[in-house]
């Protein structure tokens, strides 16, 4: 039976997508009116086909204009407005979720996010569950955001995670992405957890769609 879970992050864990409701929250208490001006510009329907169809290309657009208005913000300043989201439930969890992998976690089965988010997001929220991480990575210098990525796993978690995990298939993934589709097939248990977008996808690959009942009992078995 697996002694590793590994989970995405957004619309697995947590309802929603981490980077832009951080953005969102963050900008709303330190003013940013360019900021705002994009989010409604980004919004029109031409901007968000664009977007898509870049996208489709494996050109996350969006993300990386939006990751630029980080620039000259104190590494600390971030991670201390990710904790305060924590302390003000604004980050919604999965909790059918979150209960299954803390009790993996209670019978020392190690639980390690995999997100493409940013990273002072997944790291400050695997300190919460106490979980292990693996994130995008945005560049710094003295402690302050450059506003773009060093490391950029969106498109890439698939080669990472392969590398990790070359020689073993036994171990419990867990996500709701269509890009993780390769991954959820290639190891012993991958379950795909079910939006209207997506679900089909997962069938269609046949790709188990996750029962957390289950999911327990497995680790009970351990």
């Amino acid at each position: 039976m697996f002694k590793n879970i590994y989970v995405d992050l957004c619309d697995t864990l947590i309802k929603g997508n981490t980077t832009f409701i951080f953005l969102d929250s963050f900008f709303s208490h330190n003013k940013n009116t360019r900021y705002w001006h994009y989010r409604k510009i980004s919004s029109l329907f031409i901007v968000r086909a664009i977007f898509k169809l870049l996208f489709a290309a494996k050109v996350d657009l969006n993300r990386k204009i939006a990751v630029r208005f980080l620039n000259g913000y104190d590494a600390h300043l971030l991670k201390e407005h990710v904790n305060w989201m924590l302390l003000n439930n604004l980050f919604i969890e999965n909790q059918e979720l979150a209960a299954a992998l803390r009790y993996a976690k209670s019978q020392n089965i190690s639980v390690t996010i995999v997100s493409a988010s940013l990273d002072f997001i997944v790291q400050t929220i695997a300190c919460q569950y106490s979980f292990d991480y693996y994130s995008s990575e945005l560049k710094y210098e003295n402690e302050i955001c450059q506003g773009r990525l060093a490391l950029d796993l969106l498109f890439e978690k698939e080669k990472m995670f392969f590398e990790l995990e070359k020689d073993n298939r036994c171990y419990c993934f867990i996500s709701d992405n269509v890009q993780d589709v390769e991954i959820l097939k290639s190891c012993d248990y991958g379950y795909g957890v079910p939006t209207l977008k997506n679900k089909a996808s997962f069938l269609n690959n046949n790709i188990e769609i996750i029962n957390y009942d289950k999911l327990i009992n497995l680790i009970k078995s351990e």
